[in-house]
């Protein structure tokens, strides 16, 4: 579980349930295909995309991850 925080720009970021990093892009719950077990959220990501998406940012240890 991450907990709630601030980021930077003073938006604040709700807790929220996070997977362990792995090397595919097919099991994030935001992925199409998908579905959050935390929240019924169907995933709705290309895990394909080759645009400046979710899974080409840093991830932050520290303010965990920006996508559901």
């Amino acid at each position: 579980m991450v907990r709630g925080h601030y980021r930077k720009d003073g938006t604040y970021v709700a807790p929220h349930m996070r997977t362990n990093p792995n090397s595919t892009r097919s099991d994030n719950w935001s992925t199409r295909g998908n579905v959050n077990p935390h929240t019924g959220k169907v995933g709705t990501k290309d895990p394909y995309s080759s645009s400046s998406d979710i899974y080409s940012r840093p991830r932050s240890s520290t303010y965990g991850s920006d996508y559901e």
